[in-house]
Parts: structure tokens; C-alpha cells; sequence
């Protein structure tokens, strides 16, 4: 499954028609995250230094498209777990603060896990929905910062995130 995952995301990457388009920019990224499950019982989870994989299609410079891919994987005391998130955003840049540019960031996401302890394999899959807030900080010529706060719902569950990314843009 995680195989055919990659696969796609590689071909939305490579074969997007959107990114062929001249003129058009597009950034890589990754993000490490911190989240907080709000709902009983409460959890923290942390991702660091990186939990999730993105990558933005600028459609118009103020205005990107941002499909995203997070995998994680635990063993221990007999059991294996692992989770596998795809999600898609748009990201309009509404300002900029100093040098940094401003943007929300609303999403969907869906989730896939699947669990084995003692040779029982449970698997189920969820969708969440949520927004965020951040800024893309200038580091070097193509590289930026990008720290967001992020809320996301799921089914009665809430989440509370901070995210912290690194942005390249290769073109």
C-alpha cells in the first residue's frame, strides 16, 4: 500500500501538468509538527524534525495548490502500528509582515492506519478537515522558514498543531 502511495505522489509530482507550464514556480517541502489531541483522552504527538512531505503548485503567485504525504510507522511489545495521511490544501498568500509573506492554509486529509497485535491486523481510515495560519520566512536566495498554527477535525476529535517547515523553490 505505502508503495503505491509513493508511486502516485512521485507522478503527481513529476507528471502534474501544471508544473510544465512555463513560468509557473513550485516549492518542496517538509514540516515537522507538534500536535495536541484535544478530545478524551487527550494525547501529544510529536514529529521532528520531519513528520510530513509537501509540495506547492503555484497557480498564481499569491495562490498555490499543496497536495501533502505523511507516514509513520512504531513497533513495540509485539504490536506494529502505522499511519499513513494524505492531504491536499490551497494556500492563498493574503500579506506579508516585514519580509515574511502571510498565508492560510485550509485542508483535507485523509487517514489510513493500520494495527497488528498478536496476530490480529485491524486497519480503518478517517477523514479530517481543518485550517491553519502561518508565514513563509526568508532563510537564503530559495529557502524559507514556515511556522503555522493549525486546527484540525475529525469525526468528534479536535487537534491543535504547530507546525515548523522548511520551503525550497527550485525555480
Amino acid at each position: 500500500m505505502l508503495r503505491v502511495v509513493t508511486a502516485g505522489f512521485i507522478m503527481l509530482i513529476l507528471g502534474s501538468p501544471i508544473a510544465a507550464q512555463e513560468g509557473k514556480a513550485f516549492e518542496l517541502g517538509v514540516d515537522g509538527m507538534i500536535a495536541y489531541r484535544a478530545t478524551t483522552p487527550s494525547s501529544t504527538t510529536v514529529t521532528l524534525p520531519v513528520g510530513r512531505m509537501r509540495v506547492g503548485y503555484f497557480l498564481s503567485p499569491n495562490f498555490s495548490f499543496e497536495p501533502s504525504l505523511s507516514y509513520n510507522s512504531s513497533d513495540g511489545n509485539g504490536a506494529h502500528s502505522s499511519r499513513t495521511i494524505i492531504g491536499v490544501a490551497i494556500v492563498p498568500q493574503f500579506g506579508t509582515l516585514g519580509s515574511a509573506k502571510v498565508y492560510a492554509r485550509p485542508f483535507v486529509e485523509y487517514n489510513f492506519v493500520t494495527s497488528t497485535f498478536e496476530n490480529q491486523r485491524l486497519t480503518s481510515q478517517s477523514s479530517s478537515v481543518g485550517a491553519g495560519i502561518g508565514m513563509r520566512v526568508p532563510l537564503a536566495t530559495r529557502l524559507m522558514w514556515r511556522l503555522e498554527a493549525a486546527y484540525a477535525t475529525s469525526s468528534g476529535e479536535s487537534q491543535f498543531m504547530g507546525l515548523v517547515g522548511l520551503s525550497f523553490f527550485p525555480n
